[in-house]
Protein backbone atom coordinates (compact mmCIF):
# COMPACT_ATOMS: atom_id res chain seq x y z
CA UNK A 1 0.00 0.00 0.00
CA UNK A 2 3.05 2.22 0.29
CA UNK A 3 4.31 1.52 -3.26
CA UNK A 4 6.79 -1.02 -1.94
CA UNK A 5 7.84 -1.90 -5.49
CA UNK A 6 9.64 1.45 -5.78
CA UNK A 7 12.55 1.25 -3.35
CA UNK A 8 13.14 5.02 -3.29
CA UNK A 9 9.59 5.57 -2.09
CA UNK A 10 9.94 2.91 0.61
CA UNK A 11 13.15 4.55 1.83
CA UNK A 12 11.52 7.99 1.93
CA UNK A 13 8.62 6.65 4.00
CA UNK A 14 11.06 4.92 6.37
CA UNK A 15 13.15 8.10 6.75
CA UNK A 16 10.05 10.13 7.62
CA UNK A 17 8.94 7.55 10.17
CA UNK A 18 12.38 7.61 11.83
CA UNK A 19 12.64 11.42 11.51
CA UNK A 20 15.83 11.16 9.46
CA UNK A 21 17.02 13.52 6.73
CA UNK A 22 16.73 12.13 3.22
CA UNK A 23 18.44 12.91 -0.08
CA UNK A 24 17.42 11.69 -3.54
CA UNK A 25 19.75 11.75 -6.53
CA UNK A 26 17.84 11.96 -9.81
CA UNK A 27 19.54 9.95 -12.55
CA UNK A 28 17.57 11.19 -15.55
CA UNK A 29 15.24 13.85 -16.88
CA UNK A 30 12.08 11.78 -16.41
CA UNK A 31 12.99 9.79 -13.30
CA UNK A 32 11.42 12.21 -10.81
CA UNK A 33 7.95 11.34 -12.08
CA UNK A 34 8.55 7.69 -11.22
CA UNK A 35 10.09 8.35 -7.80
CA UNK A 36 8.24 11.25 -6.18
CA UNK A 37 4.70 10.75 -7.49
CA UNK A 38 2.37 7.90 -6.50
CA UNK A 39 2.21 5.58 -9.52
CA UNK A 40 -1.05 4.06 -8.31
CA UNK A 41 -3.15 7.07 -7.22
CA UNK A 42 -1.15 9.59 -9.35
CA UNK A 43 -0.86 11.91 -6.34
CA UNK A 44 1.99 14.32 -7.04
CA UNK A 45 4.89 15.01 -4.64
CA UNK A 46 3.79 12.26 -2.24
CA UNK A 47 7.31 10.92 -1.67
CA UNK A 48 9.50 14.02 -1.51
CA UNK A 49 12.82 13.84 0.40
CA UNK A 50 14.50 16.79 2.16
CA UNK A 51 16.84 17.50 -0.75
CA UNK A 52 16.85 16.45 -4.42
CA UNK A 53 20.16 16.38 -6.33
CA UNK A 54 19.37 16.99 -10.01
CA UNK A 55 21.40 16.34 -13.14
CA UNK A 56 21.56 19.85 -14.61
CA UNK A 57 19.91 23.24 -15.07
CA UNK A 58 17.64 21.84 -17.80
CA UNK A 59 16.06 19.38 -15.37
CA UNK A 60 15.91 21.97 -12.57
CA UNK A 61 14.02 24.38 -14.84
CA UNK A 62 11.52 21.68 -15.87
CA UNK A 63 10.96 20.53 -12.27
CA UNK A 64 10.35 24.11 -11.12
CA UNK A 65 7.82 24.48 -13.93
CA UNK A 66 6.16 21.25 -12.73
CA UNK A 67 5.69 22.75 -9.25
CA UNK A 68 8.69 21.56 -7.22
CA UNK A 69 9.87 23.89 -4.45
CA UNK A 70 13.16 25.56 -5.44
CA UNK A 71 14.67 25.03 -1.98
CA UNK A 72 14.52 21.25 -2.54
CA UNK A 73 16.60 21.27 -5.73
CA UNK A 74 20.41 21.29 -5.92
CA UNK A 75 22.21 20.88 -9.26
CA UNK A 76 25.05 18.34 -8.85
CA UNK A 77 25.19 16.34 -12.08
CA UNK A 78 24.78 12.56 -12.11
CA UNK A 79 27.47 10.71 -10.08
CA UNK A 80 26.72 7.49 -11.92
CA UNK A 81 28.13 8.93 -15.12
CA UNK A 82 31.50 9.88 -13.61
CA UNK A 83 32.91 6.39 -14.13
CA UNK A 84 32.07 6.39 -17.84
CA UNK A 85 35.10 8.53 -18.64
CA UNK A 86 37.56 6.01 -17.21
CA UNK A 87 35.90 2.99 -18.80
CA UNK A 88 35.82 4.66 -22.20
CA UNK A 89 39.51 5.62 -21.98
CA UNK A 90 40.69 2.15 -20.97
CA UNK A 91 38.43 0.04 -23.20
CA UNK A 92 40.51 -1.32 -26.08
CA UNK A 93 39.76 -3.20 -29.28
CA UNK A 94 41.35 -6.30 -27.77
CA UNK A 95 38.67 -6.44 -25.06
CA UNK A 96 35.94 -5.58 -27.55
CA UNK A 97 36.95 -8.51 -29.77
CA UNK A 98 37.16 -10.81 -26.75
CA UNK A 99 33.59 -10.03 -25.67
CA UNK A 100 32.32 -10.49 -29.23
CA UNK A 101 34.02 -13.88 -29.40
CA UNK A 102 32.60 -14.96 -26.02
CA UNK A 103 29.09 -14.00 -27.18
CA UNK A 104 29.68 -15.84 -30.48
CA UNK A 105 29.14 -12.73 -32.57
CA UNK A 106 30.94 -12.61 -35.90
CA UNK A 107 33.64 -9.96 -36.29
CA UNK A 108 31.80 -8.44 -39.28
CA UNK A 109 28.37 -8.39 -37.61
CA UNK A 110 26.61 -5.15 -36.71
CA UNK A 111 25.50 -5.17 -33.08
CA UNK A 112 22.25 -3.58 -31.92
CA UNK A 113 21.82 -3.24 -28.15
CA UNK A 114 18.22 -2.98 -26.95
CA UNK A 115 17.76 -1.76 -23.37
CA UNK A 116 14.29 -2.75 -22.24
CA UNK A 117 12.22 -0.81 -19.67
CA UNK A 118 9.28 -1.85 -17.42
CA UNK A 119 6.87 0.37 -19.34
CA UNK A 120 3.87 -1.92 -19.11
CA UNK A 121 4.31 -1.94 -15.30
CA UNK A 122 4.78 1.82 -14.88
CA UNK A 123 2.45 3.17 -17.57
CA UNK A 124 0.34 0.21 -18.78
CA UNK A 125 -0.88 1.37 -22.22
CA UNK A 126 -0.82 5.10 -21.47
CA UNK A 127 2.19 5.88 -23.69
CA UNK A 128 0.86 4.16 -26.80
CA UNK A 129 3.53 1.45 -26.73
CA UNK A 130 5.27 -0.92 -24.32
CA UNK A 131 8.79 -2.31 -24.25
CA UNK A 132 7.44 -5.52 -25.80
CA UNK A 133 5.58 -3.91 -28.72
CA UNK A 134 8.75 -1.93 -29.46
CA UNK A 135 10.86 -5.10 -29.36
CA UNK A 136 8.51 -6.80 -31.85
CA UNK A 137 8.79 -3.84 -34.24
CA UNK A 138 12.56 -3.73 -33.82
CA UNK A 139 12.90 -7.46 -34.61
CA UNK A 140 10.55 -7.19 -37.57
CA UNK A 141 12.45 -4.27 -39.08
CA UNK A 142 15.89 -5.72 -38.34
CA UNK A 143 14.78 -8.91 -40.14
CA UNK A 144 13.61 -6.85 -43.12
CA UNK A 145 17.10 -5.41 -43.55
CA UNK A 146 17.92 -8.76 -45.21
CA UNK A 147 21.35 -8.76 -43.62
CA UNK A 148 22.42 -11.92 -41.83
CA UNK A 149 25.31 -10.12 -40.18
CA UNK A 150 23.20 -8.42 -37.50
CA UNK A 151 23.21 -9.44 -33.84
CA UNK A 152 20.69 -8.13 -31.29
CA UNK A 153 21.64 -7.96 -27.61
CA UNK A 154 18.72 -7.47 -25.22
CA UNK A 155 19.21 -6.26 -21.65
CA UNK A 156 16.12 -6.25 -19.46
CA UNK A 157 15.52 -3.76 -16.65
CA UNK A 158 15.97 -4.96 -13.02
CA UNK A 159 12.26 -4.38 -12.42
CA UNK A 160 11.21 -6.63 -15.30
CA UNK A 161 10.29 -9.95 -13.70
CA UNK A 162 10.47 -13.57 -14.84
CA UNK A 163 7.12 -13.26 -16.64
CA UNK A 164 8.46 -10.30 -18.62
CA UNK A 165 11.60 -12.25 -19.53
CA UNK A 166 9.52 -15.25 -20.60
CA UNK A 167 7.41 -12.93 -22.79
CA UNK A 168 10.60 -11.63 -24.40
CA UNK A 169 11.83 -15.19 -25.00
CA UNK A 170 8.53 -15.99 -26.69
CA UNK A 171 8.81 -12.88 -28.87
CA UNK A 172 12.39 -13.45 -30.06
CA UNK A 173 11.88 -17.12 -30.94
CA UNK A 174 9.51 -16.04 -33.72
CA UNK A 175 12.28 -14.17 -35.56
CA UNK A 176 15.33 -15.69 -37.24
CA UNK A 177 17.86 -13.20 -35.97
CA UNK A 178 21.00 -13.69 -33.89
CA UNK A 179 19.70 -12.64 -30.46
CA UNK A 180 21.39 -12.71 -27.06
CA UNK A 181 19.19 -12.13 -24.01
CA UNK A 182 20.77 -10.77 -20.83
CA UNK A 183 24.41 -11.73 -21.36
CA UNK A 184 26.39 -11.71 -18.13
CA UNK A 185 28.43 -8.65 -19.09
CA UNK A 186 28.77 -5.10 -17.78
CA UNK A 187 26.19 -2.87 -19.49
CA UNK A 188 28.73 -0.13 -20.26
CA UNK A 189 30.96 -2.63 -22.05
CA UNK A 190 27.97 -3.92 -24.02
CA UNK A 191 27.33 -0.34 -25.10
CA UNK A 192 30.97 0.01 -26.18
CA UNK A 193 30.91 -3.11 -28.37
CA UNK A 194 27.60 -2.10 -30.01
CA UNK A 195 27.03 -0.19 -33.24
CA UNK A 196 23.62 1.16 -32.18
CA UNK A 197 21.94 1.51 -28.79
CA UNK A 198 18.14 1.48 -28.72
CA UNK A 199 15.63 2.03 -25.92
CA UNK A 200 12.57 4.20 -25.26
CA UNK A 201 13.62 6.94 -22.80
CA UNK A 202 16.02 4.97 -20.59
CA UNK A 203 19.11 6.60 -19.06
CA UNK A 204 21.01 3.96 -21.04
CA UNK A 205 20.54 6.27 -24.04
CA UNK A 206 22.20 9.07 -22.10
CA UNK A 207 25.11 6.77 -21.17
CA UNK A 208 25.50 5.62 -24.75
CA UNK A 209 25.49 9.23 -25.98
CA UNK A 210 28.23 10.11 -23.48
CA UNK A 211 30.12 7.06 -24.78
CA UNK A 212 29.75 8.42 -28.34
CA UNK A 213 27.46 5.70 -29.66
CA UNK A 214 24.59 6.32 -32.10
CA UNK A 215 21.50 6.16 -29.89
CA UNK A 216 17.89 5.78 -30.98
CA UNK A 217 14.76 6.40 -28.93
CA UNK A 218 12.01 4.16 -30.29
CA UNK A 219 8.62 5.43 -29.10
CA UNK A 220 6.20 4.47 -31.90
CA UNK A 221 2.68 5.75 -31.30
CA UNK A 222 3.71 8.01 -28.39
CA UNK A 223 0.60 9.61 -26.84
CA UNK A 224 2.25 11.73 -24.14
CA UNK A 225 5.19 14.08 -23.67
CA UNK A 226 8.57 12.70 -24.67
CA UNK A 227 10.50 12.21 -21.39
CA UNK A 228 13.95 12.01 -23.00
CA UNK A 229 15.65 15.39 -23.00
CA UNK A 230 18.41 14.24 -25.37
CA UNK A 231 15.76 13.88 -28.08
CA UNK A 232 14.91 17.56 -27.65
CA UNK A 233 18.61 18.45 -27.64
CA UNK A 234 19.08 16.53 -30.93
CA UNK A 235 21.63 14.20 -29.33
CA UNK A 236 19.57 11.01 -29.59
CA UNK A 237 17.28 10.23 -32.52
CA UNK A 238 13.57 9.84 -31.71
CA UNK A 239 11.28 7.66 -33.82
CA UNK A 240 7.59 8.23 -33.15
CA UNK A 241 6.10 6.30 -36.09
CA UNK A 242 6.61 2.60 -36.73
CA UNK A 243 7.10 3.33 -40.42
CA UNK A 244 10.25 5.30 -39.57
CA UNK A 245 12.09 2.40 -37.88
CA UNK A 246 13.49 0.71 -40.99
CA UNK A 247 14.66 4.05 -42.38
CA UNK A 248 16.60 5.03 -39.26
CA UNK A 249 18.14 1.56 -38.91
CA UNK A 250 19.47 1.74 -42.48
CA UNK A 251 20.86 5.23 -41.89
CA UNK A 252 22.61 4.42 -38.64
CA UNK A 253 23.97 1.08 -39.84
CA UNK A 254 25.10 2.02 -43.34
CA UNK A 255 25.09 5.79 -43.99
CA UNK A 256 28.52 7.18 -43.06
CA UNK A 257 27.53 10.80 -43.71
CA UNK A 258 24.58 10.49 -41.34
CA UNK A 259 26.80 8.87 -38.70
CA UNK A 260 29.28 11.74 -38.97
CA UNK A 261 26.48 14.29 -38.47
CA UNK A 262 25.30 12.43 -35.37
CA UNK A 263 28.84 12.27 -34.00
CA UNK A 264 29.28 16.04 -34.38
CA UNK A 265 26.11 16.67 -32.37
CA UNK A 266 27.31 14.34 -29.58
CA UNK A 267 30.53 16.32 -29.16
CA UNK A 268 28.64 18.97 -27.18
CA UNK A 269 27.42 16.29 -24.77
CA UNK A 270 30.25 15.86 -22.27
CA UNK A 271 30.87 14.68 -18.70
CA UNK A 272 32.92 16.66 -16.18
CA UNK A 273 33.55 13.73 -13.86
CA UNK A 274 32.97 15.77 -10.66
CA UNK A 275 29.35 14.97 -9.83
CA UNK A 276 30.23 12.44 -7.12
CA UNK A 277 32.23 15.07 -5.23
CA UNK A 278 29.30 17.48 -5.37
CA UNK A 279 26.85 14.91 -3.97
CA UNK A 280 29.30 13.87 -1.22
CA UNK A 281 29.74 17.52 -0.22
CA UNK A 282 25.97 17.90 -0.17
CA UNK A 283 25.68 14.91 2.19
CA UNK A 284 28.34 16.41 4.47
CA UNK A 285 26.44 19.69 4.48
CA UNK A 286 23.19 17.92 5.46
CA UNK A 287 25.08 16.23 8.30
CA UNK A 288 26.66 19.55 9.29
CA UNK A 289 30.12 18.14 8.56
CA UNK A 290 32.32 20.60 6.73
Amino acid sequence: ENNKDVIEQTLTIAARALKLKSLAVIDGWGSDKLVFHDLITHEKFKFLPNIIAVTDKILEKRMLKDGYNKRLLIVTGNPYFDHLLNIKKTFEDKEKNKIRKELKIKSNSKIILYASQPIDHDYRKELGYTQKTVLKLLLENARNLNNKNIALIIKTHPREDIDDINDIKWIIKNYKLKTILNPNRDLVKLILISDIVISQFSTVLIESSYLDKPSISLQPGLKKEDFLITNKLDITVPVYKKEGIIKILKKVLYDKNYLNKMAKKRKSFKIEGKSTDRVVNLVYKMLNIQ
